[in-house]
């Protein structure tokens, strides 16, 4: 895990925004209870995942100006982090049985978290390295959307998200989070971008063992089994 405040560095530093407006961000989310938060120094809260996530919706919502000023982030990062899609969509590499799974239902929100979660995972990462191009906002008058941008190698069951789709410009298709798609289509639009580089970067900072871990955890629970099975094994044979 990293700390919060190493957190807003690491987004600074990734997504190319100002650690006073980063920090200005994380501090009006953690005074509405939205993130985590803790004292400075050793006793700073820790960055999960959906933390991480919330301060980057935070940080996309604002860096248009579409949302004004850091005074509005936590209703920004509300309302954005709502903006749903769906069905569980399923992404996987075209003509090839590695895939990514399900991200979790519904919201732009969810589905920020769960790209960290994969990007922080070593063989995850390297599929969504393939499949995904970015993650961003599009603002057109009044309407918000959130999106994942996907690669022509990418394989979308399309049956999963209805119509919650359209053709990104560099190729392949964008997953849209928000209502009225035909929104989307061309004219007048702001869009705000975080590339899969980015968040692959913010993850491995983030969270340097969680593959690691996960996969250290399962073979001391397989050791700690196979230990139990001998030492009944043993006790079964002093009974005989």
């Amino acid at each position: 895990m990293i700390s919060m405040p190493e957190a807003v560095r690491v987004i600074s530093n990734s997504v190319g925004v100002p650690g006073s407006t980063v920090e200005t961000i994380t501090r009006r989310l953690g005074e509405a209870g939205a993130i985590s938060r803790g004292t400075r120094g050793r006793k700073a809260a820790d960055a999960s995942s959906d933390d991480l996530a919330r301060i980057l919706i935070g940080v996309m919502s604002i860096a248009d100006g579409i949302y004004g000023t850091s005074a509005r982030v936590v209703q920004a990062v509300e309302q954005v982090g709502n903006l749903s899609c769906p069905g569980a969509h399923e992404v996987s590499i075209v003509d090839n049985a590695e895939g990514l799974g399900s991200a979790r239902d519904g919201t732009f929100l969810n589905e920020l978290t769960t790209l960290i979660e994969w990007c922080a995972d070593s063989d995850d990462a390297l599929v969504v390295l393939r499949v995904v191009r970015a993650v961003g906002l599009t603002f057109k008058g009044e309407t918000t959307h959130g999106w994942t941008e996907l690669t022509a190698e990418a394989e979308l069951d399309l049956d999963k998200v209805a119509d919650a789709y359209v053709r990104s410009p560099g190729g392949g298709l964008r997953l849209i989070f928000g209502s009225d798609v035909e929104g989307m289509m061309p004219g007048m639009t702001r869009e705000v971008r975080v590339s899969i580089d980015s968040l692959i970067e913010l993850a491995k900072i983030a969270f340097p063992n969680s593959a690691t871990s996960k996969t250290a955890g399962d073979n001391q629970d397989k050791a700690n089994e196979k230990g139990n099975r001998q030492a009944a094994g043993r006790q079964e044979g002093e009974n005989e």
